[in-house]
C-alpha cells in the first residue's frame, strides 16, 4: 500500500488540530496570577454560577462593580469578563451580527451577550472557595490557627483599622519567630491579615472586615 506524500507547505495534522480546552488547574493558576483582580474574578464566576439562565454581560459587570475590591481596579469591568472568557472559565454566547446602515458596517451588540460557566471554570471556582482556601491555610499554619480565627472573629463585628489589629496581635506575634522568612525575623500582625485576605476571608471596606463566606466558616468553631 502506498503512502500519501505530504504536500509541501501544507499544515500538519498537529498544526490544525483544535487546541485543548483549558483545565481547571490552568484556570485556577490564571485567576491567582493577578492578586488585585482575584476576588473580582471569583465574584464574577460566583454570580454567573448562581443564575438560572445564562447571565447577561452587563449583569456580570454590575456584580463586579459591587465588590469592595473594585475601587482598587480602574479598568472597565468588561475587561475582567473578557479575561475570564480567554481563561476558559466562561463560555460566551454572542448574538448574531447586525448591519448598521449609517456606517455600513456589521457589529455585535455586546449588551445581548450571555455567559455560562464552563465545566473547568466551575471546578476552579470550587477549588478556590473561601472555605477550601481557609482549610488549606489553617492546615498549613496549624500553629497559628488560633490567631487566624481570633482575627476573623475580631473583624466580623465591625471594620477594623490596622492599629486595632496590631494591638490585638502584637503580643502573639512577639512570642514567636516567623520561620517562613529570614531566620530570626519578627512576625508582624500584617502577616495574618495578608494570609486571610489571600484566602478570601478578609476584605478592606474602610477597615478590615471578615467576608460573609468567612463568617459562615467561623460559625463552625463557635
Amino acid at each position: 500500500m502506498s503512502e500519501t506524500a505530504a504536500i509541501p507547505g501544507a499544515p500538519s495534522e498537529a498544526a490544525i488540530a483544535p487546541a485543548a480546552a483549558p483545565t481547571a488547574s490552568a484556570i485556577q493558576a490564571a485567576l491567582l496570577r493577578e492578586p488585585a483582580k482575584r476576588e473580582l474574578y471569583l465574584a464574577a464566576l460566583t454570580f454567573t454560577s448562581k443564575q438560572p439562565e445564562p447571565a447577561g454581560r452587563f449583569a456580570i459587570e454590575e456584580a463586579i462593580d459591587a465588590q469592595p475590591q473594585r475601587s482598587a481596579f480602574f479598568q472597565p469591568a468588561g475587561a475582567l469578563v473578557d479575561a475570564l472568557v480567554s481563561f476558559g472559565a466562561l463560555d460566551e454566547q454572542l448574538p448574531e451580527a447586525e448591519f448598521d446602515e449609517d456606517t455600513e458596517e456589521t457589529f455585535v451588540d455586546m449588551a445581548r451577550a450571555t455567559y455560562t460557566l464552563t465545566a473547568a471554570g466551575a471546578e476552579a471556582l470550587e477549588a478556590l472557595s473561601p472555605a477550601l482556601r481557609l482549610d488549606a491555610l489553617l492546615e498549613r499554619e496549624a500553629g497559628r490557627k488560633e490567631g487566624f480565627l481570633t482575627l476573623m472573629d475580631f473583624c466580623a463585628g465591625k471594620a477594623r483599622t490596622r492599629r486595632e489589629i496590631d494591638e490585638l496581635l502584637n503580643a502573639a506575634c512577639a512570642a514567636e519567630k516567623n520561620e517562613r522568612h529570614v531566620a530570626g525575623m519578627a512576625l508582624y500582625p500584617s502577616y495574618y491579615v495578608d494570609c486571610l485576605e489571600k484566602a478570601g476571608a478578609l476584605t478592606w471596606q474602610n477597615g478590615w472586615t471578615t467576608t460573609e463566606e468567612a463568617r459562615a466558616y467561623l460559625a463552625v468553631f463557635q
